[in-house]
């Protein structure tokens, strides 16, 4: 009768919705929406004037840039970054909770042959302690603070993979990342590798990059001798979650005889730092130094924080 053709047309619509609800709830299981986690910076944190006086460092401008002496960000520890200011000698340490800058008056040692070497008031002494399962940082000797993020230890470079010969792969205590062909970072040099803040962090040799990744499958466990015994490592293949691009500097460059291999001087206008520092949290940090006579000339601490 029509109405059961009625009724038989409704049921088979409703199954037919059924099936397509299982079928898009099945794609969404087994591809799931991409993650939207990224860097976000760089945002600037602190801030100095050229100088010698409080909240202040000191850039020393040589006839090239090869001879100029840019204050250089030597580590994170805590909610401090330590800079060592190599034209006063000294170490310079910035509190980020409070923005705060302090200087640390420096130490100088005569050596045999007449000359003479800086020290300063190093930055905190750093140490992990396995049974509590925390970093400590001690300052002459006592505890500073403490956290349960182990800061970034740097991996052994090992310059090829005996799983591919176009991989190369770094070793920690406990694990061996291989580094393939398709990684970007492979192919500019031989990069450094560290791992801290739940993360594998990979430099170029030239510092111009920072890639953020994460131990992805595990292809086999290795046995390997160390101290005269067999341990099995195991050896993961890595997948990347971000990278960050540290801008360049800028020249300014004139006919000069000073330079006398390419008849050409060059003299810095905006300066970053060599080599970045992981903190503790997993952020990226360098420095960015702005010459004087240009815009907005001074100091400058840059951070590039992880959005998961």
């Amino acid at each position: 009768s029509p109405a059961s053709r009625i009724w038989k047309g409704k049921i088979m619509g409703l199954m037919q919705c059924k099936i397509i609800c299982l079928a898009l709830l099945t794609l969404c299981l087994v591809f799931p929406k991409p993650s939207n986690a990224t860097w976000s910076g760089p945002t600037v944190i602190g801030s100095a004037t050229w100088g010698n006086g409080p909240g202040q460092v000191t850039l020393a401008v040589g006839d090239t840039i090869v001879y100029d002496k840019i204050p250089s960000i030597l580590g994170v520890f805590g909610n401090q970054a330590w800079i060592a200011d190599i034209r006063n000698k000294c170490y310079v340490s910035f509190d980020m909770a409070i923005s705060v800058w302090q200087i640390h008056p420096a130490l100088e040692r005569l050596l045999p042959n007449g000359w003479t070497e800086w020290d300063a008031q190093l930055p905190p002494k750093q140490g992990w302690l396995p049974d509590a399962q925390q970093w400590t940082f001690y300052q002459n000797d006592a505890p500073l603070t403490t956290t349960t993020q182990r800061p970034l230890e740097l991996g052994v470079l090992k310059k090829r993979s005996p799983l591919d010969s176009k991989a190369i792969e770094f070793e920690f205590d406990d694990a061996i990342y291989v580094c393939g062909p398709t990684y970007p970072n492979c192919s500019l040099g031989l990069p450094r590798i560290g791992r801290g803040a739940n993360a594998i962090f990979v430099f170029t040799s030239s510092g111009t990059k920072v890639t953020r990744s994460r131990a992805s499958t595990l292809i086999e466990s290795r046995e390997i001798q160390r101290g005269g015994e067999t341990i099995p490592i195991p050896v993961y293949s890595t997948e990347q979650q971000g990278v960050i691009t540290i801008p360049q500097d800028t020249h300014e460059c004139v006919d000069e005889p000073l330079d006398f291999t390419t008849g050409v001087t060059c003299h810095r206008r905006t300066s970053y730092g060599q080599t970045p520092i992981i903190g503790p949290d997993g952020s990226v940090y360098t420095s960015k130094a702005v010459y004087p006579g240009n815009p907005g000339a001074g100091y400058y601490i840059l951070k590039w924080t992880w959005m998961p």
